[in-house]
C-alpha cells in the first residue's frame, strides 16, 4: 500500500447504497474505519483539525458508523483527498458490492482469496454461523495463529451481551422456552438464522414476512402465534424500528426476540 499514491486508506471500503442513514438517504460509501493510514499532507492540512473541532461524539454503534466511519470519507474525499481500501487494491474489489458490507458477506472468501488480515467479531455471530465455521477452519488448517485466541474473544463478548445481533445463549434461551420459533424477515439474517438453527438441530417453524415472495413464507396479517409460540425478529435496525410497535402490540414482550440494536 506504500507504493499507491493515497491520501488515507483502511482494509476494507463499503459501497454503501442501504438505506440506513438517520434522515432515510442511501449510505454513502466509505472507509471501513476499524483501521485507517492518514498520510502527511493530510494530516497536515487544516481540514485534518477542522474535521475534529466540528467531530459530535457518538454514544451508540450505529451513531459511529455515520458520525465518525462514513463522515471521516465524505469529508475528506469532498476536500480532494485521494482514498481507497486494502481489499481494493488486492484483488478483493468483487466483494465490494452495493447495498452488501464486504466483511460481514464475504469473510472467508476474503482471508481465503484476498489474504485479509482483520476478522470483525461482529461476522462470527451465529447469524454468519457457516461463513465463520470456514474461517475457523482455514485459520486452524493454514496458519499459525492460535483461534483459540478468537473462540475465548467471541465468549467474552457474549458474556458482555455485546454479540450483534444475538448471542448464542440468548438464542439458545429463547428457543428452549417456546414450543414452536418462527423468524421475521428471510434475508441475510434470516437466512443465516436458518443455517444456525440447521447446524445446533433446532426445529424452525416458518417465516413471516410483510409481503410473501417466497415459497413457505408467512404474511403476517395471517400469522398466528399461541402463547406458547416465540418469534425472532431477523431485520436490520432501520426496520426492526418499524416493525417494533407492530409486533408489541400483537403479542407479548417474552414472545418476541429482538436483535442488539
Amino acid at each position: 500500500m506504500e507504493e499507491k499514491e493515497l491520501d488515507f486508506w483502511g482494509l476494507s471500503r463499503n459501497a454503501g447504497g442501504a438505506k440506513i442513514m438517520q434522515d432515510g438517504s442511501d449510505e454513502p460509501e466509505h472507509i471501513q474505519a476499524y483501521f485507517l493510514v492518514i498520510n502527511r499532507r493530510m494530516f497536515m492540512s487544516r481540514y485534518w483539525q477542522e474535521f475534529w473541532n466540528c467531530f459530535v461524539y457518538p454514544e451508540k454503534y450505529r451513531e459511529a458508523i455515520e458520525l465518525f466511519e462514513i463522515a471521516f470519507t465524505v469529508w475528506f474525499s469532498g476536500k480532494g483527498f485521494r482514498f481507497s481500501s486494502y481489499l481494493d487494491e488486492n484483488g478483493g474489489g468483487q466483494y465490494i458490492k452495493n447495498k452488501r458490507n464486504p466483511y460481514m458477506v464475504y469473510t472467508y472468501e476474503m482471508i481465503n482469496d484476498s489474504k485479509f488480515p482483520v476478522i470483525k467479531y461482529r461476522s462470527m455471530t451465529p447469524a454468519n454461523c457457516k461463513s465463520a465455521g470456514l474461517v475457523l477452519n482455514y485459520i486452524e488448517n493454514h496458519t499459525d495463529y492460535d483461534h483459540n485466541l478468537i473462540l475465548r474473544h467471541l465468549e467474552r463478548v457474549e458474556q458482555e451481551g455485546r454479540m450483534r445481533p444475538w448471542g448464542a445463549s440468548g438464542l439458545a434461551a429463547f428457543v428452549k422456552e417456546h414450543r414452536k420459533v418462527y423468524v421475521f424477515g428471510h434475508g441475510q439474517y434470516g437466512k443465516g438464522l436458518e443455517d444456525y438453527f440447521r447446524m445446533k438441530n433446532w426445529e424452525l417453524s416458518g417465516f413471516v414476512v410483510s409481503e410473501p415472495r417466497e415459497e413457505g413464507e408467512i404474511r403476517l396479517d395471517d400469522f398466528v402465534c399461541e402463547e406458547t409460540d416465540g418469534l425472532i425478529v431477523a431485520l436490520g435496525v432501520r426496520n426492526t424500528l418499524e416493525v417494533k410497535p407492530c409486533l408489541e402490540e400483537r403479542l407479548r414482550k417474552e414472545q418476541l426476540l429482538f436483535s442488539h440494536m
